[in-house]
């Protein structure tokens, strides 16, 4: 059994105010964590109104299934309106 994770860069598009990234991040988050069953939170950039730094953290087997999570993960995030994706690392341990 492996541990997986990710901090992912956003910039949020349109945002104008706490109040508004706070509703796009959220969103994300929530549909993340709903459909993926992972870990997920908000772990920088709490004051800046068009920037977040999401952690995500799960558990699997083997490296396929692992690679199955981060594909889709990334492809929520891509597909979301009004966040542009800055980077991504990846840990593994």
């Amino acid at each position: 059994m492996r541990v997986f994770a990710a901090l992912i860069d956003l910039h949020c598009l349109g945002c104008q105010s706490l109040k508004d990234k706070r509703h796009v991040v959220k969103g994300l988050i929530e549909s993340i964590r709903h459909k993926m069953n992972v870990s997920v939170s908000e772990v920088d950039y709490h004051d800046t109104w068009q920037r977040a730094k999401i952690g995500i953290a799960w558990i699997s087997h083997d490296g396929v299934g692992a690679e199955t999570y981060y594909s889709e993960i990334i492809r929520m995030i891509d597909s979301r309106a009004g966040l542009e994706r800055i980077s991504v690392e990846r840990l593994e341990y």
